[in-house]
């Protein structure tokens, strides 16, 4: 079952496939987090300054 499996992942080039998928929906997770905390941070300053 392994040798089957190092096997399908020499023949498809699986490690690069999946290294590139895991740096894209990295990137993506990190700018939803960004984009959370500005706008926690934003509504925070604003409702500081009623």
């Amino acid at each position: 079952m392994i040798k089957k499996i190092k096997t399908y992942a020499k023949i498809t080039d699986f490690e690069s496939i999946a290294r590139r998928y895991f740096v894209n929906n990295f990137y993506d997770g990190m700018l939803t987090i960004l984009g959370i905390l500005l706008g926690f941070f934003i509504l925070i300053f604003k409702e500081g300054q009623q």
